[in-house]
């Protein structure tokens, strides 16, 4: 009955303006307001919830984290986890890069050159945050030293 006199619209404008509180295993959009489950990856009004997956870290590198790369030597054993992203037109986010252990072959000013099981790769470690050029974003890649 309410439907008919309102209709649809004024319906979803009176249920997205209601007062909500936070309950247990719920985010708020930053949107709209609403509370929706954990879970969702995208709310009622569209917006789309990123969350940035790393891999685990193997507990034999828990308390072996290196603050400064610069202080690596050639031949040692590392876990990388990059984080290094890149959001396309519709707003999907995408991890770049390789994660793992790692062998180091040579450090140059500019980062590190290091062999895996995927073969060689180069991870820069200067020219943090928004790239303009490529879209791509570069963070702060956490580096973990095997004893």
């Amino acid at each position: 009955m309410l439907e008919a006199a309102l209709g649809d619209e004024a319906l979803l404008q009176i249920f997205y303006n209601l007062p909500s509180k936070r309950k247990r295993g719920s985010k708020e959009c930053p949107i709209c307001g609403l509370y929706v489950a954990a879970s969702l990856k995208k709310c009622k009004c569209g917006h789309q919830f990123f969350l940035l997956q790393t891999p685990k870290l193997p507990k034999k590198y828990k308390k072996w984290q290196v603050t400064d790369w610069k202080n690596l030597n050639a031949g040692d054993i590392i876990y990388l986890i990059n984080q290094d992203y890149w959001v396309n037109s519709e707003e999907d986010l995408f991890l770049i890069g390789k994660n793992g252990e790692f062998l180091v072959k040579r450090i140059t000013d500019e980062g590190l050159l290091l062999f895996g099981n995927s073969g060689f790769i180069f991870q820069t470690m200067t020219n943090l945050g928004y790239q303009e050029k490529t879209g791509i974003t570069r963070g702060q890649s956490k580096i973990y030293r095997k004893p």
